[in-house]
């Protein structure tokens, strides 16, 4: 799938380790429509979250995602809109 918007926020990145080793992943939020709804998207891996240092509020933004919903407590569900292309153009 595939989105444009112009970004509105980018979170710090977020570290851990797990049985797999070391992880990281940030995320960051769209403002996408006329109505100028924000989308909340996630980077995983150190190459796709450091490509995002260079994001600012007011830049347009095209994502490649794959959203991925998984069922963290019985009944209870989470999706998250996994980013794996991430084209940054000039502010708006």
């Amino acid at each position: 799938m595939e989105l444009n918007g112009k970004i509105y926020k980018v979170l710090p990145p977020v570290e851990g380790e797990n049985d797999n080793g070391r992880w990281v992943r940030r995320q960051f939020i769209l403002e996408v429509g006329e109505r100028q709804t924000h989308v909340c998207f996630q980077a995983n891996g150190e190459e796709r979250c450091m490509g995002l240092d260079a994001a600012e509020p007011g830049m347009l933004c095209n994502v490649r995602f794959q959203p991925e919903s998984r069922e963290y407590a019985e009944g209870k569900w989470v999706t998250n809109l996994n980013a794996f292309g991430i084209a940054l153009y000039q502010k708006a």
